[in-house]
Formats: C-alpha cells, sequence, structure tokens
C-alpha cells in the first residue's frame, strides 16, 4: 500500500471509531462494529491497529490534536488576554455547531469508566485536559499581570471551571438545538468576561474573596 492510502484509511478508521466510542462508550463498541463501519475486514483492522485498546488510545490523542489546531490555536492566535478568552468560547461555538460533534474528552472520560483495567485512558485524559488548563491559566495570569485581568481571582480554578463549563456546554448540544446552545455559550462568554475584567467596578472593594480551589469547583 502507498503512504497516503495507508493515511487516509488510518484517518477513515479514527473518525469512524470515535463517532462509535462517543455514541455507544468503549464497551458498547466491538470491533467488528468498527470494521462495518469503515466496510474493512477485522484482519484489515488490525493491520493499522493492535486492538480496540489501541484504538480508543488513538481516537484520544485525535481529539486533543484538533481541539488544539482549531481551538487553542486560534486563541493563542490573538494579541490580549481578554481577546483570547473571547475566541476559546467563539471557536467551541463553532465546533458545537458542527452537523456532528464527538469531540468532547468529557464523552470519553465517561466512556472509559473508573474501572481499573482503564486506569491508561483514565490517564490519558486527565492529561490532555491538565494541557488545556495549563494553558489557559498562562493565558490568564499573563492578563493579570498586564492589568487585563484582575488580581484577586485564582487564574488555576478559573481555568478549570470555564474548561468545565465549555465540556457542559458540549453535552448540552446533544439535548438542545443549536441556536438555543451558541445562545448559551455566548451568554457564558459574557458572564465570564465581565467577571474577570479588571475594567470592572466591584461593588465593594473592602473584602477580596478567597480563590476557588479546583476541589470546591468540583467540575471533573
Amino acid at each position: 500500500m502507498d503512504n497516503k492510502t495507508e493515511q487516509d484509511t488510518r484517518k477513515e478508521i479514527i473518525e469512524a471509531s470515535m463517532r462509535l466510542f462517543s455514541r455507544r462508550g468503549y464497551h458498547g463498541t466491538s470491533v467488528a462494529q468498527i470494521a462495518e463501519a469503515t466496510g474493512l475486514t477485522k484482519g484489515a483492522l488490525y493491520w493499522y491497529f493492535k486492538g480496540k485498546e489501541d484504538l480508543f488510545l488513538t481516537v484520544l490523542e485525535h481529539i486533543r490534536d484538533h481541539w488544539q489546531k482549531t481551538i487553542m490555536s486560534r486563541v493563542e492566535a490573538c494579541q490580549g488576554v481578554i481577546e483570547k478568552l473571547e475566541q476559546l468560547f467563539e471557536a467551541t461555538s463553532e465546533m458545537v455547531a458542527a452537523a456532528e460533534n464527538p469531540y468532547s474528552m468529557h464523552l470519553f472520560l465517561v466512556s472509559a469508566g473508573a474501572q481499573p483495567e482503564m486506569r491508561e485512558f483514565e490517564d490519558a485524559i486527565k492529561a490532555a485536559y491538565a494541557g488545556y488548563v495549563k494553558t489557559l491559566a498562562e493565558t490568564i495570569r499573563a492578563g493579570q499581570e498586564d492589568g487585563e485581568i484582575r488580581k484577586d481571582i485564582d487564574a488555576q480554578s478559573i481555568a478549570v471551571g470555564i474548561i468545565g463549563c465549555l465540556e457542559g456546554i458540549v453535552l448540552q448540544a446533544r439535548l438542545h438545538a443549536p441556536a438555543a446552545v451558541a445562545a448559551a455559550i455566548g451568554e457564558m462568554k459574557r458572564q465570564f468576561i465581565r467577571s474577570l475584567s479588571s475594567s470592572v467596578v466591584r461593588a465593594s472593594k473592602k473584602e477580596k474573596p478567597a480563590p476557588l480551589t479546583a476541589d470546591q469547583l468540583n467540575l471533573f
């Protein structure tokens, strides 16, 4: 097989598997179902992947890369921190509006479950989330240093909160009309930006609220 054909086939397998895993879960998806969805035999499928576990981990990497290319790259291309945060919400809204959106890492966290044998999957998902949160927290801290973002907030906790809210909206996209989800993301963007911006005058400056911890947010 030439490299181009192998790459195209591999991509088709990953995307078909992603759709099946997002709908059926890990345990509810069989290699036979993946083979049928791609028009391949099980033997041909094993040419590209060692097994279902290997395929699932590859799908997780695909989702992480997709977020990096379609969401985070647009965020990083913006100049100001407020503009970066606005772009995060807007890019997510566009992704959710897609006809079919299986790109939710949360779905795969649920799919993997909490069984001991799923520990490798859970670790891979947590590592991906940690990367999102780290990038966003660093962005918020940069905004605090530049004076765009209030200094009396905890960047790490806010980053966890924003990612958690956006993931929740991705899940809600399965239950509500696209227009309703887009409106919800727009409102989230307004409220978050308003609460984080240093230009907003607080009702009282005497007391500074204690930073929220990730445990208090309880989003993951």
